[in-house]
């Protein structure tokens, strides 16, 4: 009996309802602003506040005023932010809003998706909504520079699309897939996993009639084609920044062995898993100690080893009998996989924003599940209804944290205090409450954790503000450097403090040397000059 949920009018109205839910759950991100690497890759970003030549856009690196080994390379990202600046005129609302667009746009095309690899209209439209309300997305969407997760599954939906579609030349659709393949890596470099996610819609592509590995074989040009699209992006990449992969690893595993770094990513998929089922907890930032090195002797790791291993059994012993559940785990662990520290090392343990592409695994899940909640349809609607209304509050809910860097961090304060940038904050907010004691506790602890150059300007700053010379003296020598000038300053302070008077002298002439004028360095110069008596030098103009 063809009942409406099966009809052909859910077929066509079901990717405008999962855009619709997607667009609605994140309306009150419009109201939020620039918000940690926002303000920094936007917000105080000179490339992307005009209009710069074509060609210095191809040679420059993700983040700016930073050496260029970091490993990231996104020009058609930064151009859309400078389309995006000069469009909305520098308003954070008009970022978010094409952010919101894109999350329903994502949603949409993932419906899309599972109808064209043969789902019936109301697993799809399930599958979608989940997609689309699932709280996991809220640091994609709802941050700005989430753009680049969003516009690249895009082009993987997209590219996905052309090669289920039999319209048109073959040479026509390849090429088509491989613009989406090199446009999608110009946007974000996880993007590298397509050709398994190719391969994983072909294992459903219910027009299919060879055994899966037939069908690849018979697209060898395509992934040849793709192989070599990839190679010449590596190929600009390395031309750019000197380096294939970056080489600042996340701060919890720098100075970690290869070693370490696998028992790490291992234990992480107890991380992936309960994201996925019951994200509660999130957290803007799983750094030091919120997520720290793993050791082989944990037994955490092995957990990890062990849930991820049953659910890749369980897709492989159900690959005849419930291929959307295989597919799942399939796309879910080909397009995590660049993420997860596994290969090489990435500059996070975990972010949530990386589970936005693996994460349209949901909607193939949802499929059998679908299936099973027509045997008690009543029972199936209530888990339904339930689920979607958890995850639309935890969303909403989650959404407004975002707003700006003092309510995100101040949150991650309350929610975890033993993060590194919690207590670097915390550090921060006590220094501008005139409390530097309070403040030298929060940065002790930050510092301890990651020994970054600018906590330790900061660390260094508040040390000199409570007159411990020799420690703030060590972590100003530590700290300074040309990419961050300012601890040099207190090293100066704590110098002149210890009453190193002519070392305090040498080291503000140098620096004088190296950085440009300022009242800052003037002021320090004139106070190193009038330690060793040099009325002149005090005086001297800088």
């Amino acid at each position: 009996m063809n009942t409406w949920m099966e009809s052909r009018r859910l077929r066509r109205l079901a990717p405008w309802l999962a855009a619709l839910a997607a667009m609605a759950v994140y309306a009150n991100a419009l109201h939020n602003g620039l918000a940690l690497d926002d303000a920094v890759v936007i917000g105080q970003n000179p490339n992307v506040h005009q209009f710069a030549p074509l060609g210095d856009l191809w040679v420059s690196a993700y983040w700016p005023n930073l050496p260029f080994q970091v490993g990231l390379y996104r020009p058609l990202t930064i151009l859309s932010y400078m389309a995006e600046w000069a469009l909305w005129h520098g308003q954070a609302m008009g970022f978010h809003l094409v952010n919101v667009l894109l999350h329903g746009a994502v949603a949409a095309l993932v419906v899309v998706l599972v109808l064209r690899l043969g789902a019936p209209p109301l697993a799809a439209l399930v599958g979608g909504l989940l997609f689309a309300v699932h709280p996991v997305h809220v640091e994609a969407v709802a941050g700005v520079v989430g753009y680049a997760e969003l516009m690249m599954t895009v082009l993987v939906l997209v590219a996905c699309l052309v090669h289920l579609s039999r319209a048109g030349p073959v040479v026509a659709r390849w090429a088509a897939i491989a613009a989406c393949f090199l446009a999608a890596l110009l946007v974000k470099e996880t993007a590298v996993a397509l050709p398994l996610l190719l391969m994983v819609v072909d294992f459903l592509n219910p027009d299919r009639r060879d055994p899966l590995w037939r069908a690849v074989w018979n697209d060898a040009p395509l992934y040849l084609l793709l192989a070599a699209v990839f190679g010449g992006y590596i190929g600009l990449r390395y031309a750019v920044l000197g380096v294939v992969a970056g080489t600042t690893p996340a701060p919890a595993l720098v100075g970690k062995s290869s070693a370490v770094r696998v028992a790490t990513a291992f234990r992480t998929w107890l991380d992936y898993i309960r994201l996925m089922v019951w994200p509660r907890d999130l957290v803007a930032e799983y750094g030091p100690n919120v997520r720290v090195a793993a050791s082989w002797r944990d037994l955490p790791v092995y957990l990890g080893i062990a849930a991820g291993g049953a659910v890749l059994a369980s897709a492989w012993r159900l690959r005849r009998r419930c291929p959307w559940w295989t597919a799942a785990v399939a796309w879910f662990a080909a397009s995590v996989f660049v993420v997860s520290n596994l290969v090489v090392g990435v500059g996070v343990v975990l972010a949530e924003r990386t589970l936005y592409l693996p994460s349209v695994a949901i909607a193939f899940a949802a499929v059998p599940l679908t299936a099973l909640g027509r045997r008690r349809p009543r029972a199936a609607a209530l888990v339904l209804a339930a689920a979607t209304v958890l995850a639309v509050a935890r969303t909403w809910t989650r959404t407004p944290v975002w707003r700006s860097t003092d309510t995100l961090l101040t949150q991650l304060a309350q929610a975890h205090p033993e993060s590194f940038e919690a207590q670097a904050y915390l550090g921060d907010s006590a220094m501008r409450a005139g409390h530097p004691r309070e403040a030298v506790r929060h940065y002790a602890v930050a510092y301890g954790l990651v020994p970054d150059r600018y906590i330790g300007g900061s660390y260094a700053r508040a040390l000199v503000a409570v007159k411990d010379w020799p420690e703030a003296e060590r972590v100003a020598r530590a700290s300074c450097g040309m990419t961050n000038p300012q601890p040099c300053l207190f090293l100066i302070d704590a110098l002149l403090g210890a009453g190193k008077t002519a070392e305090a002298r040498v080291v503000a002439d140098s620096i004088a040397r190296m950085l440009p004028p300022s009242p800052e360095l003037a002021a320090r110069l004139a106070a190193a000059g009038r330690a060793q008596g040099d009325t002149a030098a005090a005086r001297r103009p800088r």
